[in-house]
């Protein structure tokens, strides 16, 4: 493990979940092609702490080499398909204390109790596990 690895797990990591954290359930599931999801009897649900952010992404639009989605460069007087600014949700885990996670397993928030689904699982290049997810359902009034 690198110097900066290490000093970043050991000292950066912990400032990020004691500041930004907060108290995430896990229940890993069990996929199958062609099947709905269930839980998974080998793995109960665990509980951690995790950083939560809605990241601004970009979709439509042109694209990186000024061209619009037909292909066509782009001018400054086309009226051409607007940039549409969505939200993206994502979690981050300190990297010694995160659960092995895959896709398909459920992440739910504590504090408002919305539920993801896990598409991808990275390292984030600072020590930390960074889980791409997409929202189950849409956010009740009830539960905020």
């Amino acid at each position: 493990m690198s110097y900066f690895r290490n000093l970043v797990q050991s000292r950066m990591s912990p400032v990020l979940d004691e500041n930004f954290g907060e108290v995430v359930w896990i229940r890993f599931m069990h996929t199958k092609p062609n099947f709905p999801p269930s839980p998974d009897p080998a793995r109960p649900p665990v509980e951690a702490v995790a950083v939560f952010q809605w990241r601004s992404a970009f979709t439509g639009g042109r694209t990186p080499d000024d061209r619009d989605v037909r292909r066509v460069p782009w001018h400054a007087g086309d009226k051409s398909a607007p940039e549409i600014a969505t939200r993206v949700p994502q979690f981050s885990f300190s990297a010694p204390c995160a659960p092995v996670l895959k896709r398909g397993d459920r992440i739910k928030r504590c504090v408002d109790g919305t539920e993801f689904e896990v598409t991808a699982v990275l390292p984030d290049g600072a020590a930390r596990i960074l889980v791409q997810v997409v929202q189950l359902g849409v956010a009740n009034a009830g539960n905020q």
